[in-house]
């Protein structure tokens, strides 16, 4: 499937994200760190205006922000949902008072604008379903790669090829 034509001067964010709850961790530091079933959260959205996905992920040393397309963000959006719970979750516009510490939680809360104490990622994940997140289950994970259409059920937006 070819991509929409872009314009030069397009811009853009998302407006809902699909945060990724992992059970594992990437470093041992954190599986020691991370009590219960949740280890690492992540979250990527689309941009409808931009037919682009953004990744976004805190880990221990650093930030990581992708930007993808096409085989590029299917191969992304394959990494982040591989063995992850998903949640659907607008961005509060409100915004969120996250000013406490910089780890994955924290990140996330700020980045989809969720108004929480939360410091671990279980309660993360409570407060998002309490925020009125939308799970999403393993009938909807085929439909959420890009290039099932232009509708994708994770997505909530069109999709790229």
């Amino acid at each position: 499937m070819i991509g929409r034509v872009v314009s030069t001067e397009a811009v853009g964010k998302p407006a809902r994200w699909i945060v990724c709850f992992r059970r594992k961790a990437d470093h041992p530091l954190v599986a020691w760190l991370a009590f219960g079933t949740y280890k690492h959260v992540a979250a990527f959205g689309y941009v409808e205006d931009l037919d682009a996905w953004v990744f976004y992920e805190r880990r221990l040393f650093h930030t990581d922000i992708w930007v993808g397309r096409g085989a590029g963000a299917r191969h992304m959006m394959a990494q982040y949902i591989d063995g992850a719970d998903m949640l659907g979750m607008p961005v509060n516009p409100r915004g969120s008072l996250s000013l406490f510490g910089f780890w994955c939680v924290p990140a996330v809360k700020h980045l989809i604008g969720l108004r929480s104490g939360a410091l671990r990622v279980d309660a993360l994940y409570r407060d998002c379903l309490a925020a009125g997140a939308e799970i999403i289950d393993e009938s909807q994970r085929a439909a959420g790669c890009p290039d099932t259409g232009p509708r994708s059920s994770v997505a909530g937006s069109a999709a790229t090829g």
